[in-house]
């Protein structure tokens, strides 16, 4: 498999569970607001931040550039550690997803989609491993950095949720 597919295959994933997120969250949300077993969940407590569905496409379309960014970059220099980097990401994002869907007993958004989307990355993360030579190190660098950046993107484009919605509505 070249670096080229890796990305691709990365990305149509990440798009399938993401159109899950924007088309659940506000009606899950509403739906769920005001049940006290929900109260500590994490859209609950952060509700202020999925202030409508344009606006989570949004963040979630500015989540999709970075990705994009580095896959790009993986392909460019052909490397396989930077696209698995992004999958290892992303697998533990979906993991997340399941294990809120456990915690919770109830399907949450985005966990419908998480469950099948999870199987693909590790799938492609077993691939990649029993066919290229990866260097670990960089790969343990490279998911550590990643992660810190993506998740530090989330932090910063929720908090400026009421700015993306005020931007998006003049």
């Amino acid at each position: 498999m070249s670096v080229a597919l890796l990305g691709f295959i990365t990305i149509v994933i990440f798009i399938i569970h993401e159109f899950e997120e924007i088309i659940c969250f506000k009606c899950w949300i509403q739906k769920h607001k005001n049940d006290k077993k929900y109260q500590k969940h994490l859209l609950i407590r952060c509700q202020w931040a999925y202030l409508s569905t344009q606006t989570i496409a949004i963040i979630i379309f500015e989540e999709f550039l970075l990705m994009a960014l580095f896959l790009s970059l993986a392909i460019i220099l052909n490397s396989y550690e930077i696209g698995l980097a992004v999958v290892i990401v992303n697998a533990f994002h979906l993991a997340g997803h399941i294990i809120d869907a456990i915690h919770y007993k109830a399907l949450t958004p985005g966990s419908k989609t998480a469950i099948f989307t999870l199987l693909a990355n590790i799938s492609l993360i077993i691939f990649i491993f029993c066919n290229e030579k990866i260097n670990l190190l960089s790969l343990f660098i490279l998911v550590f950095f990643f992660g810190i950046l993506a998740a530090v993107n989330l932090l910063f484009m929720q908090k400026n949720a009421g700015w993306i919605e005020h931007w998006r509505t003049k």
